[in-house]
């Protein structure tokens, strides 16, 4: 095919034919397809910007980065076509490929497509786009500050806001842009957008206003920018002028409206318009300026000249204000004053005050006088008696004592608002003669006694008093004496003397020259008198029972001056108590006293003589309701009329309680509520029992042993006693959290691991523990209190097994877990009745003889704990106070529970660990140098201020025997130093370490071999350690027993099934190698433990 040949599909026919036979031919067709080249318009999006305002070239060829046959494309190869333009003003010229912005074009980001197509295939085309970014021209509008304009009147601030604004660097031409006013600080202030003007409406008021304003592009409307325009308002002139009132204004009544201030005052050169400014209403004394500018003078002003400023000030612009004065004149009224006669009669009685309304005649201003506008005064004097102003206006006279006749004194009524303004006048006065009145008097007396009455005090006079020194007698008393002094006189009965009596007297007054005298009559009653008794009440007993006889005597005694007769004893026994019958002794006069009525106990008939004494002596039962105290009851005598002649006499008895069935008894606790439930829950676990676990045919028998912590004791053997169940008895609870469990072990020899899953724990407060054939265990608390959360017991029950010298040794571990909830000790309760106690060493407290209320119902009583004497952060589980209902003899509980906070426990330290190098010992030996024996000493004191830790000897290769046996001379050098501390000694581990981190074994104190022995998976001892197993086996002998502790487990992530079948293989082999070497009594005390944990312990102690 050659160069240039268009693109399509071609035949070509060929003849072949046979050289030796040319005529033998046969035409065929070959097909060739001839493609045209890639053509490949690329799109352009690159170029810089065009100021759409003036237009320009974007592109200047669109075929620069276009390619032919994978080569740049030449121009006579090619032809373009415009497609498309988002926009008329951008073009394609075809010819030179350039794309062009036309003047006047809005700014835009605008696409246009064009066609490349090969000349030679005109059919072979392919489009691009052409980013075409057309900007707007630069807009500025420039800040304006407009020419002060007077508000009242208003006008232009600036002409056109245009005039300084540019567009593309150009002042603008007014058809390019458009104006909007955005804001305005005063809508008086506005924009023309036609003109460009800011104009200021008439009205506006004077300040500083800003106008904001757009100006906009009209080819590109959101081509804008703003600016602000500053217009200055001013206000207008206004002058307030001083006013002066020349003619005077009566005090008195005052005036309105006297002037208006507005009169002569001026706004912008003019006569104000009342309705364009504001008077600020103003007062000065008398004077007041109203808000429309009229002026009062308020009525009582004194007279004088009085001035008050007023502000007057433009309702457009409230700040632009000026000030002036007004000056009025104040004159005093008229005033007359006119004699009078006093008290209106012009007469009074002797010695009596006459009051007269001295101005009631006379005018101020015309008018009646009101008395709190003037003052008034005496100016002369009265010549026979006193005179008084009085605050209402009226002037008391009152004459001489004694004196009668006429008199006279003058008056003078100035007005207060004006002092000098004053009248005078006179009152005239007649004071008329005395009368005197003497009334009858009464009194009563008893026999023998005296009298006295106050026999002028019921006597009347109109004048002058009576003279109490002038009382006589002028008729004296037929049946007694009477004296007289000081206006009363006394009288006095004859002996024995009974009824009416009567005196007379006179009395005259202290007029003068005269007395005037009067007289009157006395009469006196003279009553016998009553008999008097003096009662005096005894009982038998003191303290009495319920049914007891009560026997009462009551001593009665005639004291008096007459006999008594037929009187009564009034007796009021106390509640519960009641008259026995026909109990009743009488000895008085004639002994015929009776039994009136039993409640209350009325005794008549009584009779004693003057002088005489009578006994009366009853009984009263003590009723079943009689409550404990002390039981009063009370006599009186009464006269045949019923009045009370006697004093009240009283007698008590006592009744006793019985603490025992009265009394109330509280106890309580306060205690560590651990759970929350308001219950003090025991963690102790009683009646345990366990049973099954194995098959019965693996037992050995005789090998049940039970350790309660005290080493194992032999069970009873019939058969195997697990199978038929072990009672294990109690299990206590731990003191605190940091307390170690108590645990009980029992053990028992298998001769096969034929585990089953019938293994259960039971407990007597409802706890059942399950253990699968697999070891695992469930927890049930489906019974008794286990059940209802009352309960703090946590039982957990672990099984190991160990390789013994006739099977498999295997270890129930039955661990209590569960913490007491226990008393609070020291903690401070109160009651409100102010009893305080304190908690003993276990939280509990007692009252005592508490009042138990009334025994049908009981009462409230009242208990709370003092939070000051818990620990900060302690929580109350129950109500705090607590209320109960007491009854007597009956006790009461009050427990209160308290969730105390969690504490860190006190005294736990941090091990130390302290490595010994072979430079201690002898070569070749386990005896340490003399030189470092002392070193021991200092490693003691440091395992005890660690509370613990352990003592690593390093092993050489072949020298793991001598290793072990400088441990246990470590050892025993420092249980020697930690004798007098079990617990410290039981905390410190002697390690043998094979290499840098590897632990061959470990004395703590019992033998625990490390994983080292063995080769991953593998059961057999490595043979370089069969010296190490021999010095283990010497040591054994030497204790005569022991149990050895090995890491059972191939792999930490292999199977738990079969890491046991692992450790026994390892046990079996381990004590298979020390059983050779020990001796026959020893082997039977010998046993291997497995575990998967190299810091569990093993054994207990050495056992």
């Amino acid at each position: 095919v050659a160069a240039g040949t268009p693109a399509g599909t071609y035949t070509l026919v060929y003849k072949l034919c046979e050289v030796l036979n040319p005529s033998n031919c046969d035409d065929a067709n070959v097909t060739v397809k001839v493609d045209a080249a890639a053509i490949d318009a690329v799109d352009d999006s690159n170029a810089p910007a065009v100021n759409g305002r003036v237009g320009g070239v974007a592109y200047a060829d669109v075929r620069s980065n276009d390619t032919l046959n994978g080569q740049p494309v030449a121009a006579a190869d090619v032809t373009l076509a415009q497609v498309s333009s988002g926009h008329a003003g951008v073009s394609l010229n075809a010819s030179t490929g350039a794309v062009s912005v036309a003047a006047g074009t809005p700014a835009g980001t605008y696409t246009l497509v064009y066609k490349l197509c090969e000349v030679l295939n005109p059919s072979n085309c392919d489009d691009a786009n052409v980013t075409v970014k057309v900007d707007a021209a630069a807009i500025d509008a420039t800040d304006d500050t407009g020419t002060p304009v007077d508000g009242r009147a208003g006008g232009v601030a600036v002409v056109d806001v245009r005039s300084n604004d540019t567009l593309n660097g150009q002042p603008v031409v007014a058809a390019d842009v458009t104006l909007s006013q955005q804001s305005s600080s005063n809508p008086g202030v506005t924009l023309n957008p036609a003109t460009g003007a800011v104009n200021v409406a008439p009205g506006t008021p004077a300040g500083t206003y800003t106008l904001v304003y757009k100006l906009c592009e009209v080819l590109n409307p959101s081509n804008c920018d703003t600016a602000t325009v500053k217009v200055t308002v001013d206000a207008a002139p206004i002058d307030a002028v001083d006013d002066i009132v020349a003619t005077p204004v009566n005090g008195a009544t005052g005036g309105t409206n006297v002037v208006n201030v507005l009169g002569n005052d001026t706004l912008g050169g003019s006569t104000v318009n009342p309705a364009d400014v504001v008077v600020t209403p103003n007062s000065n004394g008398p004077l007041t300026v109203k808000a429309d500018g009229s002026v009062d003078v308020a009525p009582n002003t004194p007279a004088g000249s009085y001035t008050v400023t007023y502000k007057l000030c433009e309702v457009l612009n409230p700040s632009n204000c000026d000030t002036a004065t007004v000056t009025i004149a104040v004159s005093a009224p008229a005033i007359t004053a006119t004699d009078d006669p006093a008290g209106g009669t012009g007469t009074t009685p002797q010695n009596t005050p006459v009051s007269t309304n001295v101005i009631a005649n006379d005018t101020l201003n015309g008018a009646p006088i009101d008395p709190n506008l003037v003052i008034i005064t005496v100016s002369t004097d009265p010549a026979n008696g006193t005179t008084v102003v009085n605050s209402d206006g009226t002037i008391t006279y009152t004459p001489r004592s004694g004196f009668s006749g006429d008199d006279s004194y003058g008056y003078t009524i100035c007005e207060k608002l004006n002092p000098t303004n004053c009248a005078t006048a006179k009152v005239s006065v007649t004071v008329q003669p005395n009368k005197v009145t003497a009334n009858p008097d009464t009194a009563q007396t008893n026999q023998q006694t005296p009298v006295t009455v106050n026999v002028i005090g019921n006597d009347t006079v109109t004048g002058a008093p009576l003279d109490p020194a002038s009382l006589t007698i002028v008729g004296e008393p037929a049946n007694g004496t009477v004296t007289c002094a000081a206006g009363a006189c006394t009288y006095t009965p004859k002996q024995f003397f009974a009824g009416t009596d009567t005196f007379t007297y006179r009395v005259c007054d202290t007029s003068s020259p005269t007395p005037v005298c009067a007289t009157a009559s006395v009469t006196i009653t003279v009553i016998a008198n009553a008999p008097v008794l003096r009662l005096v009440k005894t009982s038998a007993v003191r303290e009495v029972k319920i049914g007891d006889l009560v026997r009462y005597s009551v001593l009665v005694e005639n004291v008096g001056d007459s006999p008594a007769v037929n009187a009564t004893l009034v007796d009021i026994p106390p509640a519960g108590f009641t008259f026995v019958d026909n109990s009743l002794t009488v000895d008085d006069d004639n002994k015929n006293g009776v039994v009136m009525s039993a409640n209350p106990l009325r005794i008549g008939g009584i009779d004693v003589a003057i002088g005489g004494k009578a006994t009366v002596s009853y009984f009263l039962r003590v009723g079943a309701g009689v409550g404990k105290g002390v039981h009063k009851n009370q006599v009186a005598g009464y006269d045949d009329k019923g009045t009370k002649i006697s004093n009240d006499a009283t007698a008590e008895v006592t009744m006793a309680g019985d603490p025992l069935l009265e009394d109330s008894l509280l106890v309580g606790t306060v205690f560590d509520d651990r759970d929350g439930d308001g219950w003090q829950d025991p963690a102790k676990a009683s009646g345990v029992r366990v049973q099954g676990g194995f098959a019965p045919n693996a037992y050995v028998a005789g090998s049940t042993t039970v350790d309660r912590g005290e080493g194992p004791v032999a069970e009873p053997d019939a058969s195997a006693p697990m199978l038929h169940g072990i009672a294990l008895g109690r299990i206590d609870g731990r003191g605190s959290a940091a307390a170690p469990a108590r645990e009980v072990v029992v053990r028992q020899t298998l001769n096969e691991l034929a585990f089953t899953d019938d293994f259960v724990l039971t407990t007597d407060e409802g706890t059942t523990v399950r253990m699968g054939a697999d070891g695992r265990t469930t927890v049930e608390r489906t019974r008794g209190d286990a059940a209802k959360g009352l309960s703090g017991q946590d039982l957990q029950v672990t099984r190991q097994v160990a390789q013994g010298a006739t099977g498999y040794v295997v270890s129930y571990t039955i661990r209590n877990n569960g913490i007491e909830e226990r008393g609070i000790p020291g903690v401070r309760i109160a009651s409100v009745e102010g009893l305080i106690m304190e908690t003993d060493a276990y939280g509990r407290f007692h009252l005592e003889g508490i009042d138990g209320g009334n025994a049908s119902r009981g009462r409230n009583f009242i208990l709370k704990v003092d939070q000051a004497t818990l620990p900060p952060g302690s929580v109350f589980t129950t109500e705090n106070p607590r209320v109960r209902r007491i009854t007597q003899g009956i006790p009461t509980r009050f427990d209160f529970g308290v969730k105390l906070p969690p504490g860190e426990v006190s005294g736990m330290k941090s091990e130390t660990d302290v490595e010994l190098g072979e430079v201690m010992f002898e070569p070749g030996s386990a005896k340490v140098k003399q030189s470092y024996a002392p070193m021991f000493e200092q490693i003691a004191g440091r395992l005890r201020d660690a509370g613990g830790g352990s003592v690593t000897v390093s092993a050489q290769a072949q020298e793991e025997a001598l290793a072990f046996a400088r441990a246990r001379a470590v050892q025993a050098a420092l249980l020697k130093q930690l004798e007098s501390d079990p617990a410290l000694a039981s905390k410190v581990s002697v390690d043998v370490v094979a290499g840098t981190d590897a632990t061959l074994v470990s004395l703590d104190p019992a033998i625990r071999l490390g994983e080292v022995l063995f080769d991953t998976d593998q059961a057999t001892i490595k043979p370089q350690y069969r010296t190490l197993i021999s010095e283990i086996a010497k040591t054994l002998n030497q204790q005569g027993s022991g149990a050895i502790g090995i890491v059972g487990r191939a792999d930490k992530r292999g199977a738990a099934a079969y890491n046991v079948q692992l450790g026994l293989r390892r046990a079996k082999a381990v004590f298979e190698a020390i059983s050779a070497e020990l001796k026959p009594e020893v082997r039977q005390k010998v046993r291997v433990d497995i575990t998967d944990d190299t810091q569990a312990p093993v054994g207990v102690g050495n056992r």
